[in-house]
């Protein structure tokens, strides 16, 4: 039987090389990977000497360089377009997967008949977590929740549902098979931080009567804030949630007829407009919350 391989598919813009050199070697921790194509959408940072250090090492590397920055959808776009094979998982420039994650995917879909399988995304607080995972893992284990809700476009994906699921769409981390990937491309007139591209991307996916499926078992692990600089969060942190607002608007517009039609979603745009914006709003005061009682605590 002919082997399954997959083209796992990263976007880097401005990472420091240190954290290039932490996260891309975790994709290649999995038997199926046949290539890694990393695309770097015209970083100012001289990434390209990290990248060639790493292709001695991991020759299934494949890098491609653009010469002008197109934002996040254009630059996946280029990716499915250079991936050669059936299975395409994308990856992220500042995570690292977990041993085996994609191997695990890919028999996931096997066993469930899915067409995107989604990951759980974990984030880390500090790198120090890394030294005992079971207890990182058993912090977000005993968190409570829902998954999705669609009524409001909201996901907890680091939830642990307990079993492989269904669901409606998933996090940015998934497996999808190749042709559907070609078929659907992302919204390349998402701009700025490329807030909602994977949501759009995948509401899209779904209205072709794709399967998605959830695995809470699988993980990536995205590094600190303070650690990933660079990437979507370069620049004024007002301008993040500006170009989170615009990009919000333009995919509620856009697929309003997908979100009533295919997830039965009644609420019209301006309305689920008006909960992400207050979404935001809240998580912002809870941050400024914990900071608060931080320094509380600290005096």
């Amino acid at each position: 039987m002919k082997k399954k391989l997959v083209s796992v598919i990263i976007t880097t813009y401005n990472r420091p090389s240190e954290v290039l050199k932490q996260t891309i070697p975790s994709y290649l921790m999995n038997d199926c990977i046949g290539e890694v194509v990393i695309v770097d959408d015209a970083s100012t940072l001289n990434s390209d000497a990290t990248i060639m250090e790493l292709q001695k090492q991991f020759p299934q590397i494949k890098y491609i360089k653009k010469t002008v920055n197109a934002k996040l959808p254009a630059a996946r776009n280029t990716g499915i377009t250079n991936a050669k094979y059936d299975y395409i998982h994308f990856g992220d420039d500042d995570n690292i997967i977990m041993p085996h994650a994609i191997d695990l995917a890919l028999a996931t879909m096997n066993e469930y008949g899915a067409d995107v399988v989604g990951i759980r995304p974990l984030l880390l607080d500090s790198m120090e977590e890394l030294d005992n995972i079971p207890e990182f893992l058993h912090k977000y284990d005993q968190m409570n929740g829902e998954l999705v809700d669609m009524s409001k476009l909201k996901a907890n994906f680091y939830l642990n549902p307990g079993k492989v699921i269904e669901v409606p769409l998933c996090h940015s981390a998934f497996l999808i098979k190749a042709d559907l990937a070609r078929l659907v491309l992302f919204d390349e007139k998402i701009l700025g931080n490329a807030y909602r591209e994977e949501t759009d991307f995948l509401v899209r996916v779904k209205a072709t009567g794709a399967k998605i499926v959830f695995n809470p078992f699988i993980y990536t692990l995205n590094l600190p804030r303070d650690v990933a600089t660079g990437g979507c969060h370069s620049g004024p942190k007002y301008s993040w949630y500006i170009w989170a607002m615009r990009n919000n608007w333009y995919f509620l517009n856009k697929n309003h007829a997908i979100l009533k039609n295919v997830f039965g979603v009644k609420s019209s745009p301006l309305v689920l407009q008006f909960y992400f914006i207050l979404d935001f709003a809240q998580r912002g005061v809870n941050k400024l919350f914990r900071k608060l009682l931080k320094v509380s605590n600290f005096e």
